[in-house]
């Protein structure tokens, strides 16, 4: 059995491949909804804004000495070169 984890690393990549929200112009923070069952991603609804998670989001950023929610925000309008995250922590958890 896979950790939860490993699980949550899948599913945000589905959910990455699934949603072309960037290719249409979108930019900038934003929120998805989405139910995981049996296998299938079912989307509920996308939040063109700061959402409630978005503190525990930059939590997780600067812990993993990383730019903020802020900050990557800020650079998707400006046209600047994004921060990584591949450092990034995946739990507040952790």
């Amino acid at each position: 059995m896979k950790s939860q984890t490993t699980l949550e690393i899948n599913l945000l990549y589905t959910l990455l491949r699934y949603v072309k929200i960037q290719s249409m112009g979108y930019l900038g923070v934003l929120g998805i909804d989405y139910i995981y069952a049996n296998g299938k991603l079912y989307f509920i609804e996308i939040n063109p804004r700061f959402q409630s998670s978005t503190q525990q989001l930059d939590y997780l950023l600067k812990k993993s000495s990383l730019s903020s929610i802020f900050d990557y925000n800020y650079r998707a309008f400006k046209d600047k070169e994004m921060p990584g995250t591949k450092n990034m922590l995946l739990s507040v958890f952790s």
